[in-house]
């Protein structure tokens, strides 16, 4: 009687894990799925998909922690933008300047962040 209880519980955790597996395959986590799966079965399984779908997220939502970098004119090799002179090819570098943005609302300007109010004529 021991023996087939046990082994009943091995078959349910195998077939656990095979469902597991396609789950963890779709977010790059085969195993993870596969173990999470055979150990916790329906909870595992839910598991893996809410730590794939964050994890998803966070890939495609992600921000450069470090500082902002743009081509450098002359080789095209990533620089700090703002950079006086290019690391990789050692040639000067003059940053175009941002254009001033000015909108203009009735009697109302506004110029750099910066609120000007002009009576209208």
């Amino acid at each position: 009687m021991c023996y087939t209880v046990v082994m009943e519980w091995i078959v349910v955790a195998v077939i656990c894990g095979l469902i597991g597996a396609p789950i963890g395959k779709a977010f790059d986590r085969l195993w993870f799925g596969i173990v999470l799966g055979a150990l916790f079965g329906p909870v595992g399984w839910l598991t893996v998909l809410i730590v794939g779908m964050l994890s998803e997220r966070d890939r495609r939502g992600a921000v450069a922690l470090g500082p902002v970098r743009a081509p450098c004119p002359m080789c095209l090799e990533p620089v700090v933008k703002g950079a006086k002179i290019c690391p990789h090819c050692r040639s000067a570098i003059e940053w175009p300047k941002e254009p001033r943005r000015v909108v203009k609302l009735g009697g109302v300007v506004i110029k750099r962040r910066r609120l000007v109010i002009r009576p209208k004529r």
